[in-house]
């Protein structure tokens, strides 16, 4: 049906391309005619207090224009969110083919690694470039909307913007998938790059004497340029700059490829090899914890990305919290009789420390917390895809039990890492010294495991009729939506029944609020019944080849 890898691969980001790109540019237009409104009944002088206590996420630049404060708001903040999408899909670059065995087959055709690779690498490119210029066409959109001059190449700048962006996240995790053995691994340590990167970005505005610390974030490159403000422009060399550390990580990344082994790594140790007699090979491996079970393989397979997933996290929730302590006092001098952005900030509750850490922590936290329950249960789907199981149910061990065990590993994740995020918000607030009910903290991480538990049975349901990229697509684009729609339901005020069908919007805000025990359980009863309907659907078809 394709007659290159590049068409083939292209196509597996089709609903990623749909959904992120749609979606974001489908929240941007109806931002503007909301902006507009905020910008016209209030004083720029009271927007500019606003966001100078908030200068850690964006740089206060011509927000008494519509394209200054959706710039500020939300196209900031979109490398962030993508780019995890961006990591994940580059370390599998390759590492996909390797891990379900098709990689073996290319090689065996007159294909050279260089264009295997570098087909791949084309088709994310193009994937990312299409993602940002429905971006672009969402702000262009939105300026038409309001009636206000439409800039065309302050749109196109944009989507450039984003995509060399997108572009430097995805190479280095292309660069990462070279050095470590998986593609999980990578996508892990890459994200947890990410989120370094960003908080040195937002270091470097804090104040002066840091500006030199956030110029060592290719983010800082992202910032600089601002092509929806005519006033402020694009910075080319900045441009640039982006391009040369793409290239700097992709020509590595496929040099790295035509020289290491199928499987391999390039690290320099992992070339020497280890004499041992095919017995005592036999033997260790026989004794190896990992390989007693689909669970316990499953589990051993995908600590290192849970690792690395746990330390980016972790470093985000440590630095939010101080970051929070640092803006305090701005922040409440600020909501003095200020009742607009009281609105847009989501209430007087910002006047509490527990307000404060609800606002500002928690509104990025769940969308965090439900990639990364994706992400641990997609390897259900990569298994199915590479055709794993195969041997596994060639021996006498039932399919429920193999189902069952997968689905133990994946929910032992899903416990361990919030349990690990709410240990250290817990210190980091002992340290800060803010004030917060630990009871209501610990229920507040409590109720993201209603979510965890619908991301991951909804990839357990669908492995098993669609391949990994469908589902990763599918899940990832439900949480990206359910995620733009409460976030954005303050100004937006979206009806009822459309934000009903965003899981966020049952979690509440437990740690201001009373918890809504019976949404969590109901959300728990749906993830509990798509477990089992997997079930019954991986014990009655047959196992899916790589599709």
């Amino acid at each position: 049906m394709f007659r290159s890898i590049f068409s083939k691969t292209l196509r597996d980001y089709r609903l990623s391309i749909i959904l992120w790109g749609g979606l974001l540019g489908l929240t941007i237009m109806a931002y503007y005619p909301l902006v507009k409104d905020l910008v016209s009944t209030t004083s720029a002088a009271e927007l500019l207090k606003l966001v100078q206590s908030q200068r850690f996420f964006a740089e206060p630049v011509g927000l008494d224009t519509p394209g200054g404060y959706v710039t500020w708001k939300l196209i900031a903040s979109i490398p962030l969110f993508v780019g995890i999408w961006a990591a994940r899909a580059a370390a599998r670059l390759g590492r996909l083919g390797e891990e379900r065995g098709s990689l073996d087959v290319l090689l065996a055709t007159p294909r050279s690694r260089i264009r295997i690779l570098g087909e791949e690498v084309a088709a994310l490119a193009t994937a990312t470039l299409l993602v940002s210029l429905l971006i672009g066409l969402g702000a262009l959109a939105g300026e038409a909307v309001i009636g206000g001059p439409v800039d065309l190449g302050g749109a196109l700048l944009t989507s450039l913007n984003v995509t060399l962006t997108l572009l430097v996240v995805g190479m280095v995790a292309l660069f990462l998938a070279q050095l470590l053995p998986s593609a999980g691994a990578a996508a892990g340590l890459a994200c947890a790059l990410l989120v370094t990167a960003w908080i040195l970005d937002g270091m470097g505005r804090m104040s002066p004497e840091l500006a030199w610390v956030g110029r060592l974030s290719p983010y800082h490159l992202y910032s600089i340029s601002k092509p929806l403000i005519p006033s402020y422009g694009t910075n080319y060399a900045a441009f640039i700059g982006l391009i040369a550390i793409a290239t700097v990580f992709g020509v590595s990344s496929v040099l790295l490829f035509t020289k290491r082994d199928v499987g391999g790594t390039a690290w320099p140790w992992r070339r020497t090899t280890r004499h041992e007699s095919s017995t005592k090979a036999l033997a260790r491996a026989t004794q190896a914890v990992s390989l007693r079970g689909v669970g316990a393989r499953m589990w051993g397979a995908g600590v290192p990305a849970l690792v690395w997933w746990m330390i980016g996290v972790g470093i985000f929730l440590a630095w939010m919290t101080g970051i929070t302590q640092a803006i305090k006092g701005q922040l409440n001098e600020l909501l003095k009789g200020a009742t607009v952005i009281q609105d847009v900030l989501r209430g007087s509750a910002l006047g509490t420390d527990t307000g404060l850490v609800s606002g500002i922590l928690f509104a990025y936290l769940p969308i965090l917390v439900a990639i990364f329950a994706l992400t641990q249960a997609s390897a259900w789907a990569r298994d199915l895809d590479a055709g794993r199981l195969e041997l596994v149910l060639s021996t006498p061990v039932p399919r429920w039990r193999v189902y069952l065990e997968a689905w133990g590993a994946t929910l032992a994740a899903l416990i361990v890492a919030p349990v690990v995020f709410c240990l250290v918000v817990i210190a980091s607030i002992q340290i800060t010294g803010l004030q917060v009910d630990m009871s209501k903290l610990i229920i507040a991480f409590i109720g993201f495991l209603p979510i965890e538990l619908l991301t991951a049975g909804i990839v357990f349901l669908l492995a098993g009729r669609f391949s990994s990229a469908i589902v990763n697509g599918g899940d990832g684009g439900f949480l990206a939506a359910s995620f733009l729609g409460e976030f954005l339901n303050p100004v937006l005020h979206l009806p009822g029944w459309l934000i009903g069908l965003s899981i966020f919007h049952y979690y509440g805000t437990p740690l201001i609020s009373s918890p809504q025990w019976g949404a969590w359980l109901i959300i728990t009863l749906i993830a509990v019944i798509l477990v089992v309907l997997g079930l019954v659907q991986f014990t009655r078809s047959d196992v899916q080849q790589g599709a």
